[in-house]
């Protein structure tokens, strides 16, 4: 029966790789969170004061909202890997973070997509 934890020294390089870009994509996945509670504090700021949002703002805003879907997509292509390619070679990785990362970025997107919806909603103050 193969080792439940593997250590990632014992992974081939492309394993190796895989187990390290999941890891990177958790990190993004909890900045894009927090960066889009900071953005959608910033709009109610904004809102609450009635002050015209600066309008690359909004475009920003707005730009950032579909990165969620690339964001996403890249999460679904890495099960898929994972599944294919990955299961086969290393029983040791596990996926599971790579899962939790694509059910919180819906949390992310509303949050980012409140932040939209004020940030253009105070655009209407001046």
């Amino acid at each position: 029966m193969p080792n439940a934890k593997m250590n990632i020294a014992e992974l081939s390089p492309s394993s190796k790789k895989f187990v390290e870009w999941g890891r990177l994509y958790q990190k993004i996945t909890l900045g894009m969170i927090l960066f889009s509670m900071i953005l959608f504090a910033l709009a109610a700021v904004l809102v609450r004061s009635v002050t015209a949002a600066p309008e690359a703002l909004i475009v920003f805003s707005g730009y950032y909202l579909s990165y969620h879907a690339l964001h996403v997509a890249y999460g679904i292509v890495r099960l898929f890997q994972h599944f294919l390619i990955f299961r086969k070679r290393a029983e040791g990785i596990k996926i599971a973070g790579t899962t939790v990362s694509i059910l919180a970025t819906p949390i992310s997107f509303g949050f980012a997509y409140l932040a939209f919806f004020f940030l253009a909603l105070s655009s209407c103050a001046a």
